[in-house]
């Protein structure tokens, strides 16, 4: 196997301005993405970004876990995404760990992490394969539009995901079954009156969640795209608009889930942040439950 590429480095910081700053002063022109990102890449292609813990947990809340030691990711890109896997493999067999086994996220190729012995954070990436491209471009709403929405709607987004331990179809299908998806959508304490439910582009889908405390919310959406069992966009009428993205990727016999919320602004995005986080891991521990629990 050939040596990896080194593509780019990801640094977790505390304060973003002050790292701005700091690398400024050594000469570095940085570009600030968002309020959360900022990035500069050098003349041979490397790319050296710094991103806060509040943009890394809203990726995948592992990804920086309490008493880790990480404050760094380093990116190697391998040729195949068999490449990743066997190199994944052979980390792990050294007695190494392996922070996040190999899986095929919605907004790529190939991925997975293992730490180094100090416990900094590698990242494995294939080559951008067809099979990457499209579940990107579910993910980010078009091939078009896709690298400019990546970096235009980062500070009014939600992304996280969830590997769920069963097959596409099967956790698909606790989305397109009304009555499995009334069961686990919502947070912890919620339950679900659905009204419609029209599974297609154009489809209606309106719902009563009720809260732990009696309180009911009205809830209505409009389907925007459906590819069974590959992903479903829809977008929020009542109350918050946002449009919600959900990809469903094989990842052997598991499914990795993506799960990405674009609000109108900013600011909407931060008033609501800290509900909204927690709601969405417990939206995806109560998916995964009814998948093990269902018939």
């Amino acid at each position: 196997m050939p040596a990896p590429t080194i593509r780019g480095i990801y640094v977790f910081v505390d304060a973003l301005p002050k790292t701005i700053a700091f690398y400024e002063l050594l000469g570095f022109a940085l570009e600030r993405v968002s309020a959360d990102l900022a990035r500069t890449q050098a003349a041979d292609g490397l790319l050296l970004e710094f991103g806060t813990a509040a943009l890394t947990t809203s990726y995948d809340p592992a990804w920086v876990r309490p008493g880790s030691r990480a404050k760094a990711t380093i990116a190697l890109e391998l040729g195949s995404r068999a490449e990743v896997d066997a190199m994944f493999a052979r980390v792990v067999a050294a007695g190494h760990s392996g922070h996040l086994a190999p899986c095929d996220p919605p907004w790529g190729s190939r991925f997975a992490i293992v730490e180094d012995p100090d416990g900094n954070f590698i990242g494995l990436h294939s080559t951008r394969d067809l099979h990457a491209d499209r579940a990107r471009e579910s993910v980010y709403g078009g091939k078009d539009r896709m690298a400019h929405d990546i970096e235009s709607t980062a500070d009014r987004e939600f992304v996280t995901s969830r590997v769920i331990d069963a097959p596409r179809p099967r956790v698909f299908r606790a989305f397109s079954d009304p009555s499995r998806l009334a069961h686990w959508w919502g947070p912890a304490g919620f339950t679900n009156t659905f009204e419609a439910f029209d599974l297609r582009p154009g489809g209606l889908w309106r719902f009563v969640m009720h809260g732990p405390d009696g309180t009911n919310h009205p809830n209505e959406s409009v389907f925007v795209d459906v590819v069974e069992p590959e992903y479903v966009i829809f977008d929020h009428v009542s109350g918050h608009h946002f449009r919600m993205t959900i990809t469903f990727t094989a990842d052997g016999e598991k499914t990795l889930v993506g799960w990405r919320q674009v609000f109108d602004t900013a600011e909407e995005r931060e008033r609501i942040a800290a509900f909204v986080i927690p709601a969405n891991e417990q939206n995806l521990d109560r998916l995964a439950e009814v998948v093990r629990t269902a018939p």
